[in-house]
């Protein structure tokens, strides 16, 4: 495990450019700060666990389907205020779904799986976008589950691996990974869950 951390700072510290990571598409600002917002609470739901993959699995599926750009933005205001009254983990998930469920989703395929199958739905998506030794998952996954800052990261990164580089420059460098990874995450997810509930359509 820390062969394939080592490797992808390395990377990441010898990336020239953002392309050099990998390809990015970008993000409205609405779709910006909802998979921030969903990314957020993940991490703090899971974050620390030391688990290998992502897994985060329920609030996903039954957050993610159905909405425009203005429900978007709905979604991220009312995650964000229900955290700011104290709501948390599966409270906010029941309080928010009660608040933001939209009037067709998956919500009856989700209802009907277990943790287990949430899992590897998540670990599915995530890794159909990165390999398990790709810079962009590690630093990805280690801003969101163990809260750290982009100027935390990018200090362990000028210090550990890139000292020919500016504090600056890596900064840009983490950055540029945790943009691609929201991108990847979002569009992976948006995809797959659209074409699963193409199929329960036409059952």
């Amino acid at each position: 495990m820390r062969t394939v951390q080592d490797k992808s700072w390395q990377t990441l510290a010898c990336a020239p450019r953002r392309s050099y990571l990998g390809k990015y598409r970008r993000l409205t600002p609405s779709q910006d700060r909802w998979v921030r917002s969903l990314l957020n609470h993940w991490g703090s739901f899971y974050g620390g666990s030391g688990t290998e993959h992502l897994s985060g699995g329920g609030m996903w599926p039954q957050l993610m389907t159905g909405w425009s750009c203005e429900q978007q933005e709905k979604i991220t205001t009312v995650l964000a205020g229900l955290r700011e009254i104290g709501y948390q983990g599966d409270t906010l998930l029941i309080m928010a779904k009660k608040i933001l469920w939209p009037k067709r989703t998956l919500g009856d395929l989700i209802g009907n799986a277990g943790d287990e199958e949430d899992a590897a739905f998540m670990e599915r998506i995530i890794l159909q976008s990165f390999s398990k030794d790709s810079p962009v998952y590690e630093i990805g996954r280690d801003y969101y589950t163990w809260n750290k800052s982009i100027a935390a990261m990018a200090r362990w990164l000028n210090y550990k691996y890139a000292p020919f580089l500016t504090e600056k420059q890596c900064a840009d460098r983490v950055r540029w990974c945790i943009e691609l990874f929201n991108s990847a995450v979002y569009f992976t997810l948006f995809d797959e869950l659209c074409r699963e509930d193409a199929e329960i359509s036409e059952k």
